[in-house]
């Protein structure tokens, strides 16, 4: 049986064997390098069950022969993430041939060594391409249509343990208990959204499960569209960037109208948080508890408040891949060097600029918060440091936000904290300092974090 491989470079450059290799290292990959496409088809059997495939195909000009290294990759590991890396020099029409060829993904060279693009797409395509659910949503005598998966933990292998359209007997969910946490992989996650509205009961229990499918529908329309805007075989995409956009607001919308109805609103997003890149994936758990502080405060529109936590961090993979993991290790933005603050400072506007490159129809109150999302009352903030009266509380709402979800986060041998005591923790440290936050967005904020 082929050992299963989390990350496989075929790249005959040392530089980006060296980029794959420590990317492998600080997230806890499996990882293998080959030189050539050759050497990958006479080893073949190996590399069946391999989760994500980088083809470096720089030194190939002839689009053709690019198109064959895919083609012969996708036939041995079908259900492999390809991303490939091709030339600048090579005219742009080549990224969509290569694509239509069988790779997931194109990106041009220099970005796989100059930003952090390739972390944050292995990240998703590797550690979030199965999502958790929980048993007790599942209900006897019910069918998926697509099948659930349990981790292996001696050889980290998901194996299905009910398969798409097989009835969910008694028996077998007594047999899913005994296993404890399952799978869906992450391309079927709709599937589970129209279980949960399906199946789950109209009680507390019922709502929770509906949330949770729901956020986690929210969480993949997010990634898919952070790695559109990053494809470079997808530069004329304008239709499907602004469909998946519209996706994204109807799914905050509809989250936002089920959390509304939930007494534990933030225990179930808090419970349901994805993350290992960094902060940029964290969006969608700040996009939700921003709509409910928008929802409960009357700040701003809650989808369009939501709309802009997704938007406002994506600058964040075209950083080097020094500062992203200076960032992600926790270090402070005052002790990067003048140059990576100067960049990572620069991020916001990014942000909005790739979003727009894409002709997504975001409104204008919408583009200031993207704006304004890192910028304080005491002119400390960053990029443009405007009067406080100029910043939005849309704003300001973003960022007390990811202070929560930060606070709030499961860290390595401590009990995770409660929610209602990093809320009011972290409204208490603002009000008694008056540096981030106006007094009239704190007063609006004191309903909803003071209290215990």
């Amino acid at each position: 049986m082929a050992k299963k491989i989390d990350f496989l470079a075929i790249a005959s450059e040392n530089d980006i064997k060296k980029r794959c290799e420590e990317i492998s290292s600080e997230f806890g990959y499996t990882y293998v390098s080959l030189n050539t496409v050759d050497q990958f088809a006479e080893r073949e059997a190996e590399f069946v069950e391999t989760t994500f495939i980088l083809i470096s195909a720089e030194q190939v000009e002839v689009d053709a022969d690019i198109a064959g290294m895919v083609q012969v990759v996708r036939q041995v590991a079908p259900d492999s993430y390809i991303l490939v890396a091709i030339s600048s020099k090579l005219d742009p029409k080549v990224a969509v041939f290569v694509k239509k060829s069988g790779a997931n993904a194109v990106f041009i060279g220099s970005e796989l060594r100059h930003t952090s693009k390739l972390e944050f797409v292995a990240s998703q395509k590797i550690q979030s391409s199965y999502l958790p659910v929980k048993v007790n949503e599942i209900v006897a005598d019910s069918i998926f249509e697509c099948s659930l998966f349990h981790l292996m933990p001696l050889n980290r292998k998901y194996m299905p343990v009910i398969h798409a359209k097989e009835v969910i007997t008694p028996k077998k969910l007594e047999k899913l208990k005994e296993v404890g946490e399952i799978y869906v992989k992450r391309e079927h996650i709709s599937h589970f959204q129209k279980y949960t509205e399906k199946y789950m009961d109209k009680s507390a229990n019922g709502l929770s499960g509906r949330c949770r499918g729901q956020f986690l529908s929210l969480f993949g329309s997010y990634v898919d569209l952070i790695l559109l805007i990053s494809d470079q075989s997808e530069s004329t995409s304008f239709k499907e960037g602004a469909t998946l956009y519209e996706r994204c607001e109807k799914l905050a919308s509809d989250l936002m109208n089920t959390l509304g109805a939930v007494g534990n609103a933030w225990g179930i997003i808090n419970n349901t948080a994805i993350g290992q890149f960094g902060s940029l994936e964290r969006a969608p758990s700040v996009a939700a508890y921003a709509g409910l502080l928008s929802l409960h405060s009357g700040i701003g529109i809650p989808t369009q408040v939501m709309a802009a936590a997704f938007m406002c961090d994506i600058g964040m993979i075209d950083l080097s891949p020094k500062t992203t993991r200076k960032i992600r290790k926790g270090e402070s933005i005052e002790s990067l060097s003048a140059e990576e603050q100067q960049a990572y400072r620069s991020h916001p506007v990014m942000s909005l600029e790739k979003a727009l490159s894409r002709k997504l129809q975001i409104p204008e109150s919408v583009k200031n918060t993207i704006l304004c999302s890192h910028e304080r009352v005491d002119m400390k903030g960053f990029p443009k440091r405007p009067r406080p009266e100029k910043i939005p509380l849309e704003a300001m709402l973003l960022q007390i936000c990811e202070e929560i979800d930060r606070g709030s986060m499961i860290r390595l041998n401590q009990e995770r904290p409660k929610i209602e005591d990093v809320k009011k923790s972290i409204f208490e440290k603002h009000y008694a300092a008056g540096d981030a936050f106006s007094l009239l967005f704190l007063e609006k904020m004191k309903s909803q974090m003071a209290k215990v």
